[in-house]
């Protein structure tokens, strides 16, 4: 929900007043529009697309999609074939470019960042570090 209510503050700035006014074809743009700001989208020195914030963007990719199939419910509930049209659209354009335009590029961004240690630790701590292993280990012999 909180992926959702920080798009929905962007749209909102960006003249949309609901979620469900940009789940259409034509809203697809500005919803990929706001994930990358919110994300933090900007080209690295590899002149790849990274995001700051990775994992937004791939919670919010199911987030959106969910929205979807609710409004797709919603509009077969009520024989709404205009809103149905819109949402099919906007999910065709989910499924095909969602992973070109942003996953791929989010994914690329956590392998990217990885689990890299900025400082070594010193020699004296992993010392220590192994002389209290030692010890506990010894203890529970």
């Amino acid at each position: 929900m909180r992926e959702l209510a920080r798009l929905i503050c962007y749209l909102e700035r960006e003249g949309c007043t609901t979620l469900n006014e940009v789940i259409t074809g034509k809203g697809y743009d500005k919803v990929i529009s706001a994930v990358q700001y919110e994300a933090g989208a900007h080209v690295n020195a590899a002149e790849r697309c990274v995001f700051k914030s990775p994992a937004f963007v791939l919670k919010v990719g199911g987030s959106l999609l969910e929205c979807a199939q609710s409004k797709r419910g919603l509009a077969l509930t009520n024989n709404d074939a205009v809103s149905l049209k819109d949402v099919e659209d906007f999910a065709l354009l989910h499924s095909s470019e969602f992973t070109d335009r942003s996953s791929s590029a989010a994914h690329t961004s956590l392998r990217l960042q990885g689990n890299s240690l900025n400082e070594f630790p010193d020699e004296e701590d992993l010392k220590t570090l192994k002389t209290y292993q030692t010890t506990k280990i010894s203890e529970l012999d």
